[in-house]
Order: structure tokens, then C-alpha cells, then sequence
């Protein structure tokens, strides 16, 4: 489903669109620049905003979670983009949102591209988080940072894309969400891409779009993502590790913190040679190893992600564009 959007577009002179502005003023007085806040605009469905301004006196921006404005999560949905910007322009201007009437080129700064896979249990999506944070690797991003405990990034701070995992339940429930209940046992995938990527993949006017870009672009980023399939015990690991480093392995698969009984530079040091074995001993360990026939662990290429009728089925609205005639 297409989640995040940020879009500007050309509309030529028009009457600004803000909430205020910020402003700086130097110590004599004078205005050395200012920049427009957004206009928060509220879903008449959920408690989700979307945000507007005018960058310029030509081109005004749109910014937030199209989709769920529209239909109110953003569990599960659509791919085509281009109809979802256009339903929720045709939604906003109907609840009298002040938006251009006439848009010229629409270029994109930002496309969020997500799919949830059912995974039984919450339980389970944390074990894959920590398995994927420990094991799994992005090429040009390395391996991935274990954010508290339900979410791992690759590129967190790329300019240009990066994929994050994390427990679709555990955020729902943060920001409060009546949908959090549907959610559970769901692991989120979802990778972003910026201005930079966008425009030298040639995908930066709207216009460009077709039916599949947004699975392809999708599809790009779990490419480069490899995941080891299984995990052996620690004890298993042992003696393919060197000998100083023996000790630590056992430690960690105890439950105990590394960094609690040894230096930083040694813990450090540790850690960096581990990960070569697949061990992340900074993130905890896993309290249910698996025993022979060793747990698996699905790549997302081959797991089958949730689809409009998994949302129908539990009573979630579906947003889809209106048949032409």
C-alpha cells in the first residue's frame, strides 16, 4: 500500500495557504527570512492529518498519510498512487479545503510503500525483529539498528531510501488506535523513498507512475535485503567462534548485558567480531532458542503480504477510487 506522500505541485499565483509563519528577525530588525507552517487538515473519519502549504508564490505542497485520511488506517491498502492523490483532492476540496482548483505538474519528495505479513502472534514479529536486527544485512546499508524493541531500520538517515520492520500492533497501540486489535501478529515492511532516488529513478513527476511502480520500487528495496533462514542455539555456535570470544557468546545467550561486565572498548570489539556470526550481543537475546529442526525465518519476498479482503473480513474500510463511466 502507498503510505507517506509528499507532493508539490505547480498552480501558479494564487492566495498563500498557511497557518502562520516562522520568522527571524536580526538584532536590528530586519526580516531575514521566513517559511510558511502547514495547514493541518483533519480526516473527517479518523484523527489524521494531512498537512498543506504554498512553498512559493507558485507551487503549494502536500504532505501526510493520504490513505488513511481517506479511509481511516493505514493497515492495508491500495498501490496507485496518482488515484489516491486524486481522491483525496477531490475529498478535501468537498469539505472545503482551500486547494488550488487547477494543478499543473505534480512532482513527488517522498513515497512511503508498505505491506503487512500475518504472522500469528505478537510474539512471533518481535522474535523476527530481533532476528532480522541480529541477522540480516542491507546491501549499501549494512545491518539494521533495533530501535527499542519493535522496530529495526537500514538507512534510518539515508537521504535517498531506506526499509524499516517493525510491529504494526505495538504502534498502532502507541498512538492510541482503536485499529490496534486487528493488528496483531502483523510485521510491517516498509521502505521510503526521497527526492534524490525518486528523481534518478526518473519516478519523480507523478505523471510517471504506472500500475506497477510502486511494487516494483518495493520489490527493489526487499531485494536487497538478505535474512539469514534460521538461527541455531548459541551453544551450537561455540565452537565456531575463536576462543576469546567463547565467553561472551555464552554470556549474552544467558540473558546477561555485555556491557555490564566488561569494558566498553572490549564489548565493542566483541560485538563487532560476533556480528560476523550472525550474533548481535547489544540487542537481548532470543529467551526461546530453537531446538532441532531449527526455527525459520521467512524472507518478505516470499511471504504473501495481507490484502483488501483480509481488511473486509475484519470490518476495516477499504478505499478504493470511483468506477469511471
Amino acid at each position: 500500500m502507498i503510505d507517506w506522500v509528499t507532493l508539490r505541485g505547480y498552480v501558479g499565483a494564487h492566495e498563500p495557504i498557511s497557518d502562520g509563519a516562522i520568522i527571524s528577525v536580526s538584532a536590528d530588525g530586519e526580516l531575514e527570512w521566513q517559511t510558511r507552517r502547514r495547514l493541518a487538515v483533519e480526516s473527517p473519519s479518523s484523527e489524521t492529518n494531512v498537512f498543506i502549504r504554498s512553498v512559493d508564490s507558485q507551487t503549494v505542497e502536500v504532505s501526510g498519510n493520504l490513505l488513511r485520511w481517506l479511509q481511516g488506517h493505514n493497515i492495508v491498502g491500495i498501490e496507485d498512487v496518482a488515484s489516491i492523490v486524486t481522491g483525496w483532492c477531490a475529498a478535501a476540496t468537498r469539505r472545503d479545503v482551500p486547494l488550488p482548483t487547477q494543478w499543473g505538474e505534480l512532482t513527488l519528495t517522498r513515497v512511503d510503500i508498505a505491506h503487512c505479513y500475518d504472522l500469528g502472534s505478537s510474539e512471533a514479529v518481535i522474535d523476527w525483529l530481533r532476528h532480522a536486527a541480529s541477522g540480516g544485512h542491507m546491501r549499501n546499508r549494512g545491518r539494521g539498528s533495533l530501535i527499542a524493541e519493535g522496530t529495526v531500520y537500514w538507512g534510518q538517515r539515508s537521504r535517498r531510501w531506506s526499509l524499516k520492520a517493525y510491529d504494526k500492533e505495538a504502534e498502532l497501540k502507541h498512538h492510541k488506535r482503536g485499529e490496534a486489535v486487528a493488528a496483531r501478529g502483523l510485521l510491517r515492511v516498509e521502505t521510503t523513498y526521497r527526492g534524490l532516488e525518486l528523481t534518478r529513478l526518473g519516478l519523480a513527476p507523478l505523471a510517471a507512475w504506472g500500475h506497477n511502480s510502486a511494487k516494483v520500487l518495493y520489490m527493489s528495496a526487499i531485494e536487497k535485503f538478505t535474512l539469514p533462514e534460521g538461527v541455531s542455539h548459541p551453544k551450537e555456535l561455540v565452537a565456531d567462534v575463536p576462543l576469546h570470544l567463547r565467553g561472551t557468546l555464552l554470556m549474552w545467550a544467558e540473558g546477561i548485558d555485555v556491557r555490564s561486565v566488561m569494558s566498553r572498548a572490549t564489548a565493542y570489539r566483541h560485538r563487532r567480531e560476533l556480528l560476523a556470526h550472525g550474533v548481535d550481543v547489544f540487542t537481548a537475546a532470543n529467551p526461546n532458542w530453537a531446538t532441532p529442526p531449527l526455527r525459520t525465518y521467512p524472507h518478505p519476498r516470499d511471504m504473501t503480504p495481507i490484502g483488501l479482503d483480509w481488511a473486509r473480513e475484519r470490518g476495516l474500510t477499504v478505499w478504493t477510487p470511483s468506477p469511471v463511466n
